[in-house]
């Protein structure tokens, strides 16, 4: 296992977006290494503060080189969700899709719901519980009023 120091240099000095990234993954992997080995004998402090600062400055580079999302600026939490169910209509195969409005971001909340749908392409009508649907999309809903 190469040295998490001479890995982080490299992935530091590197330019090539791509190059960066694996240097990054192959920095951590070192560095939780080198923290399985600190924890069984450290070598003291110094090393363990030398670690934290380059967590650090990792994060924030990969923040600024990859776009990643910056967990110290997290978005604030959404108000309500909005769930996109897609269903397949029983008469033409055709997709179905509704949406509602939920203070759960999770499925289990309106799995049980039923919903009352009309096909678009051929105009059937039929009812479906929520946890029947094809697929399932999530989005946070901030009320207008908070943006």
């Amino acid at each position: 296992m190469q040295d998490w120091h001479i890995l982080y240099q490299a992935a530091v000095d590197e330019s090539n977006p791509s190059a960066f990234e694996r240097l990054v993954f192959e920095t951590e992997h070192a560095i939780c290494c080198r923290l399985r080995e600190l924890s069984k004998n450290p070598d003291g402090p110094l090393e363990l503060n030398e670690i934290s600062d380059a967590v650090e400055n990792l994060l924030k580079l990969k923040t600024a080189r990859l776009g990643w999302p910056d967990p110290m600026n997290a978005p604030m939490a959404a108000d309500r969700y909005a769930h996109t169910l897609l269903f397949v209509c029983p008469e033409c195969n055709l997709p179905v899709s509704t949406s509602c409005i939920c203070n759960e971001k999770s499925l289990d909340i309106i799995e049980s719901q039923l919903s009352n749908l009309e096909c678009d392409y051929c105009d059937a009508s039929f009812t479906v519980f929520a946890a029947m649907a094809k697929a399932h999309w999530v989005t946070e809903w901030h009320d207008s009023t908070m943006q």
